[in-house]
């Protein structure tokens, strides 16, 4: 089958997995990327580089001329390639976009949205005529079920075992990523928050460096400045004793990508609880969770050193997730979903 993926391509991206994934169960993919390419920040300079050039191109195509063009490029890429199925990989097709594709190649046209509610945008899908959504958030396939009667499904995220699995790890990687507790992820103002509440602790947070605005005082010395990605994410969190998932608050009843990935490295994990958390690794034996931060600092205390337990938990994790939690295996259940 031929599909047309709409997202951004880059290390780690949602959508390279998806592309990789689909060809690897024998379909041919083209990915249009919309907007304009940015990757990965090399540095703090190219990181403000990056954000600026960005909110430039979204002015530029909230003007008339700017959505002309847009919607002139992304036919002119599409076209030729005449899709069976098209699968946007975020909230990047306009209503207008979804209903040319419908009518020009009558194939059909689904969203699988990866992100908190808090990054719903102009919701744009919620305006446009999609076969189906699907999304990692429980609490919206319910609020969209049953009060805009959308055919929607709940389809949580989940690991690439290419990129995250076991890997071996050296002394010179425990010299540079070891430590107590660890995590990997953008700086956003609740991570601050949360992470000034474990002052004290052995810490190494990694990922690009936070925005100037933001208040990280009390924690400069935990964040590395460091974005790491596939083999070297996974050494950071093997040679951690303790990897801490912090869930975004508006993650309600879902989970984050990063469950999955630090699952399948074979690492143990500590994260926020979640209501939808049990139907995908069970608490108490594949994963830990608290809900107060007093909860969670007698939770460290007690795995810090206790090696077997934690050893035991974090493998039967792996085990589960390699299993259940993978591409291959969502992307069967959202073709089935749609009759394909």
């Amino acid at each position: 089958m031929k599909i047309l993926l709409a997202g951004r391509r880059y290390t780690e991206s949602f959508a390279l997995h998806i592309a990789e994934t689909f060809e690897e169960m024998g379909h041919t993919v083209f990915v249009f990327e919309p907007g304009i390419k940015t990757g990965q920040a090399k540095s703090p300079l190219h990181h403000k580089y990056i954000q600026a050039k960005t909110q430039i191109h979204t002015i530029y195509k909230q003007t008339a001329w700017g959505r002309e063009a847009a919607f002139k490029a992304f036919k002119k890429q599409v076209v030729q390639f005449k899709p069976e199925l098209v699968v946007a990989c975020h909230d990047f097709l306009t209503p207008e976009e979804v209903a040319w594709l419908k009518t020009t190649f009558r194939c059909k046209v689904v969203l699988w949205f990866p992100d908190a509610i808090s990054n719903f945008g102009k919701a744009m899908f919620l305006n446009a005529a999609y076969d189906a959504l699907f999304f990692k958030e429980p609490f919206v396939v319910d609020v969209l079920k049953r009060e805009l009667n959308k055919n929607v499904f709940y389809l949580p995220e989940c690991c690439n075992p290419k990129y995250h699995n076991k890997v071996t790890v050296t002394t010179e990687d425990y010299n540079k990523y070891g430590c107590d507790i660890t995590t990997a992820g953008n700086m956003h103002t609740a991570r601050a928050s949360f992470f000034k509440l474990l002052a004290g602790y052995d810490i190494k947070i990694w990922g690009n460096p936070a925005p100037a605005w933001m208040d990280t005082e009390g924690i400069e010395a935990m964040i590395q400045n460091r974005f790491v990605s596939n083999i070297e994410k996974s050494k950071a969190f093997a040679c951690s004793k303790i990897v801490l998932n912090t869930m975004h608050p508006t993650e309600i009843a879902g989970v984050n990508v990063r469950l999955f990935e630090i699952a399948a490295t074979d690492s143990f994990q500590i994260c926020n609880h979640r209501d939808g958390l049990p139907d995908l690794l069970i608490p108490g034996k594949e994963i830990i969770c608290f809900k107060t931060i007093d909860e969670l600092r007698e939770l460290i205390a007690y795995y810090l050193v206790n090696d077997a337990e934690r050893k035991q938990i974090a493998t039967a994790a792996y085990t589960r997730t390699q299993k259940e939690h993978t591409y291959t295996i969502r992307l069967q259940h959202l073709l089935n979903c749609i009759h394909l």
